[in-house]
């Protein structure tokens, strides 16, 4: 075996190698390229800015500020980005009900929600309006730009820059969604999905989950609770068949409730009071929701709910106390929310929240989203209690940032109770949010209108140590702003601090992974790995909250190779990613992050002598970019046998 040493300067990308054998009567070469892996990294970092109201709050750039001084830290770039009124994305979560490709019922009750909901917020305030034809406007102007009447040069732009990508991206999507909320189309909308409605009831009066099948008792609640709720937020009339679809579903409760109480008296099962119940009462609370003939139904279930209430889960809690006082049972009312509102946390950046565990329903209600919407309706009406209510609408944004509203119930759900108690208010106003860097404000470039997203980038001259020190400032009374500040510098990897925000972190260790009689266990590596060693590389990553499509990348050292070199879909510990094998790192693709605790572990096979470095674990999400955070590089010694 022949070894000898390479000194390899700064800036070098690969090598070339040419080895040469030569015999008496054959000779033979080969050749080739090793690359090599910088010892400087780029690496990127950002905090994620959050205010509620016109409030002030101050955050730090760590590393940035302590990167005064430091002889080898090279800035790349830095971007301040700010949305001054968030609540704009529950309008953009409009057309995802409008277009949801299925046909089943309770999808084309939603389009028809999202199509009159558009309406009322397009003409609640005139510049919501100027808003949506602001954002038409700008499509249509966009095709006559160079770049949409050359495809030629189009396509090279598009492939070549990113940003240009984005840009098409986004203007497309705001313009499309200028043009959905075109007066004429909502009105075309609003009817074709009332007639087909109408068409898809079955014989009984009630609705099937698609039409041709059977009557579904919460597929008929959730549509005439739809229909209330949409008459009382915005005034829209009921539609000739909303009576005889209550009728018929108040003859099916009456039938249910004989059952049940005969079912208590003969066979001794107790009748209690249920979510479907509680449901129904609170459907039959709207105004202009005709009572139920048969009044058997509604008094067993005051009469139990006066009883049972502390019983029921969170979602049925809050639905009772908006029933009861609007039957007058103001007490009990008052009673149950003081209950809610003791368990709920309160948190600056999340707002109000409830850690009670959402277990797997299959019913059309069940989402913790569709829970707070219910419990923001309950702080407003029972209890008038206006910064609960917003606490919990600042955590529904919240769950937008980070992740999606899960499904079409749910987002019809969370839209509704943003859009209570003025949320107009929260989508109109010019007032812009603002950051400072350093003691000096940001000037805002491309404000977008409606949602005040702006955003500023500096090139690596214009950055300074100072800049770590970040102020921002809200842009109106009500609701919440965010944003965040991005940086990128190249460093020796071995110079990286970690970046670990209190939102996200991820640690990453080296072990060596060994064989006795105890069975396999991981040890500190020190000073003892050999070639043909196993090399473990631990990462546990800590979140405060759920994330939704998360990568993570984990760079190794030169010295090790992976033993599982293949790229699939795995499940760990009840989470799912796509690993994928690269060169220089293992990259995962994170679904679903949970809250808490997750630890990933890879294994790898020492193959050099030598002293490497072993790459940072990066992790991102990816909707979210401002969530971000990265570990500390490690030393691997490989000794000399």
């Amino acid at each position: 075996m022949f070894e000898f040493k390479l000194s390899i300067p700064d800036g070098c990308g690969y090598l070339k190698y040419v080895a040469k054998a030569k015999g008496e009567k054959f000779t033979d070469g080969e050749e080739g390229v090793l690359p090599v892996l910088s010892r400087r990294i780029l690496v990127r970092e950002a905090v994620q800015l959050n205010v509620r109201g016109k409030a002030t709050k101050s955050f730090k750039l760590d590393n940035l500020l302590a990167s005064k001084g430091s002889d080898t830290i090279r800035h790349q770039d830095l971007t301040v980005r700010a949305v001054s009124r968030p609540a704009w994305y529950a309008v953009l979560s409009l057309p995802y009900l409008m277009e949801f490709p299925h046909e089943c019922c309770e999808q084309t009750f939603s389009r028809y929600y999202a199509n009159a909901l558009g309406a009322h917020i397009a003409n609640s305030d005139p510049r919501i309006r100027e808003t949506f034809d602001a954002w038409k406007a700008a499509g249509a102007e966009a095709l006559k730009s160079p770049l949409e009447t050359n495809p030629q040069l189009k396509a090279i732009a598009l492939e070549a820059t990113p940003w240009v990508r984005e840009a098409e991206h986004e203007t497309a999507a705001r313009a499309r969604l200028g043009g959905l909320f075109g007066e004429d189309r909502l009105k075309n909308e609003q009817a074709r999905c009332i007639e087909k409605l109408a068409v898809s009831r079955n014989g009984d009066g009630r609705w099937p989950w698609f039409p041709g099948g059977p009557s579904s008792d919460y597929i008929t609640l959730y549509i005439l609770t739809g229909f209330a709720r949409l008459n009382h937020l915005a005034g829209v009339a009921y539609p000739d068949f909303f009576a005889s679809a209550t009728e018929s579903l108040d003859r099916r409760v009456s039938k249910d409730v004989k059952e049940r109480l005969l079912m208590e008296k003969r066979d001794k099962i107790p009748f209690r009071v249920n979510g479907f119940d509680i449901r129904w009462m609170y459907m039959h609370s709207f105004r202009g929701v005709d009572p139920s003939k048969d009044k058997e139904p509604e008094n067993q279930f005051v009469a139990h709910l006066k009883k049972e209430w502390p019983d029921l889960g969170l979602e049925s809690q809050a639905l009772a106390a908006i029933a009861m006082k609007r039957r007058g049972e103001d007490a009990l009312a008052k009673e149950i929310m003081a209950s809610i509102k003791e368990r709920g946390v309160l948190s600056e950046e999340l707002g109000m929240y409830w850690k009670v565990p959402y277990f797997f329903s299959s019913s059309v209600f069940a989402a913790p989203v569709s829970t707070q919407a219910l419990i923001v309706e309950a702080f407003r009406e029972v209890t008038g209690d206006e910064e609960s209510a917003e606490a919990c609408n600042v955590w529904l944004l919240k769950q937008k940032q980070t992740q999606d509203w899960t499904t079409t119930a749910a987002t019809a759900d969370a839209i509704y109770a943003l859009m209570l108690g003025g949320g107009a208010d929260l989508l109109a106003g010019d007032t812009l949010a603002e950051v400072t860097l350093g003691g000096e404000k940001v000037v805002p470039e491309k404000v977008e209108k409606g949602t005040g997203l702006w955003s500023v980038r500096y090139a690596a001259d214009a950055i300074s140590p100072k800049m770590g020190e970040i102020t921002f400032t809200g842009a109106g009374e009500k609701g919440v702003a965010w944003g965040g500040v991005h940086w990128s510098y190249f460093e020796d990897v071995l110079k990286v601090r970690a970046h670990e925000p209190k939102e996200l972190s991820v640690e990453k260790k080296y072990y060596k992974k060994t064989k006795g009689a105890k069975g396999t266990r991981l040890a500190a590596i020190g000073e003892a790995l050999e070639p043909g060693d196993e090399l473990v590389a631990r990462i546990e990553i800590k979140s405060d909250r759920s994330y939704e499509f998360v990568h993570l990348s984990d760079g190794r050292p030169a010295c090790a190779e992976p033993v599982d070199v293949l790229s699939s879909y795995r499940w760990r510990d009840g989470v799912g990613y796509y690993q994928s094998t690269k060169d220089a790192a293992t990259h995962y693709y994170i679904d679903r992050l949970n809250k808490g605790i997750f630890v990933l572990e890879t294994s790898f096979r020492v193959q050099q002598r030598g002293v490497f470095t072993g790459g940072i674990a990066t992790i991102q999400c990816m909707y979210a970019p401002e969530f971000t955070a990265h570990s500390t590089a490690e030393t691997v010694r490989v000794n000399a046998k």
